[in-house]
């Protein structure tokens, strides 16, 4: 980099000015590349004999560090037009990548919109750093607490810092044996092991049929559960706000009636229902004084399946005509005795096909 010069306009010797005024000039070929004037590059100056004036012209060959913080409502880490509040409050850290006493970190509190910028910045290396005590409450900590930078001369460095309000959603997945679409406990059966889904975000259900979902994206969503037998909840719409929030008691419902269809023609669809109860008379017929219905029983012919409501009764429907074997089986594992059942040709329902659980076994 060449030095700059001072030269008098029009050029004459400096030390040999007649008594008048002269425009002095700073000149360089880095002016406006990598350095910067601070101040008018020439004077006009009125001299005199004997006569000394001093002039100071100012250099600087800085740049900048700037960009916002914003609450990354989409979970996506850029900034989407309307859709990125800023987040105020934070303080950032300015300091060298190799920090010495001399060079001391400068902090800065963005505005109120999440805006920042570190002036007057010498040339080189940075780390821009999070001071993590005013990061608003329920919001995550990144993985990531300091960016490396790198300023040149004269130049600027943008960078917009992503961060993300802990949004979740809960509740229960269950057996709706009512078909109310409310969660009782003295009616319905919670379901553990159901897959939950928000979006890309996914949780399973605990044994209380308990779930919660962390890390959803704000906005409008859909929630659904899916058992492990493949049915389906109903699905319930929701909508997080873009500040940090629990929604709780997003109980989802599994309808009983549900079952496997196996598209057959409308002519040959056939059902069968009955009840599965525990036989603890151990006479493999079913009585309402000595033995017990089995609610949330699976109740199996082929591919086709029903789950027992609150009384223990099932139908299952789109069957095959012909001869079929009919099992149940409980949510603990204990098995019925199979049956061999002839269902019709012709549309109807098979009744009184009940399944006996024999209370002798035990879970393997």
């Amino acid at each position: 980099t060449a030095a700059p010069r001072i030269t008098p306009t029009p050029a004459t010797e400096m030390s040999a000015f007649e008594p008048e005024v002269e425009r002095v000039a700073l000149t360089s070929r880095d002016l406006g590349v990598t350095l910067r004037a601070s101040k008018a590059t020439m004077e006009h100056v009125s001299l005199s004999a004997r006569h000394t004036i001093n002039l100071s012209f100012g250099l600087t060959n800085s740049g900048f560090a700037a960009g916002r913080v914003f609450n990354d409502l989409l979970l996506t880490g850029e900034q989407a037009a309307g859709e990125a509040p800023g987040l105020p409050g934070i303080r950032l850290v300015l300091h060298t990548a190799e920090a010495t006493a001399e060079k001391k970190p400068v902090t800065q509190m963005v505005d109120g919109n999440g805006v920042y910028e570190f002036r007057n910045v010498a040339p080189g290396k940075y780390l821009l750093g999070l001071d993590t005590a005013t990061l608003p409450a329920n919001f995550r900590l990144p993985a990531q607490t300091t960016w490396p930078i790198t300023v040149s001369p004269l130049q600027g460095i943008y960078l917009d810092l992503p961060f993300a309000a802990q949004r979740a959603v809960s509740g229960i997945v269950y057996m709706d044996f009512d078909g109310d679409g409310k969660f009782s406990q003295e009616i319905d059966t919670p379901i553990p092991g159901a897959y939950v889904r928000i979006g890309q975000a996914e949780a399973v259900t605990d044994n209380t049929g308990s779930y919660i979902l962390r890390n959803i994206v704000a906005g409008k969503a859909e929630i659904r559960a899916v058992t492990t037998r493949g049915y389906s909840s109903r699905p319930i719409s929701i909508e997080l706000p873009a500040s940090p929030s629990m929604l709780r008691e997003q109980n989802l419902a599994i309808s009983t009636l549900q079952a496997v269809n196996l598209d057959l023609p409308l002519a040959a669809q056939g059902a069968v229902s009955g009840t599965v109860y525990m036989d603890f008379d151990g006479d493999g017929k079913s009585s309402s004084r000595n033995d017990t219905p089995v609610p949330g029983a699976y109740v199996r012919i082929g591919q086709a399946e029903a789950i027992t409501d609150g009384t223990g009764s099932y139908i299952l429907r789109n069957i095959a005509p012909g001869q079929a074997e009919i099992r149940a089986t409980t949510t603990r594992g204990y098995t019925s005795r199979s049956i061999m059942i002839e269902v019709p040709a012709s549309p109807g329902i098979l009744r009184d096909v009940n399944l006996t659980i024999s209370k002798s076994q035990s879970r393997n």
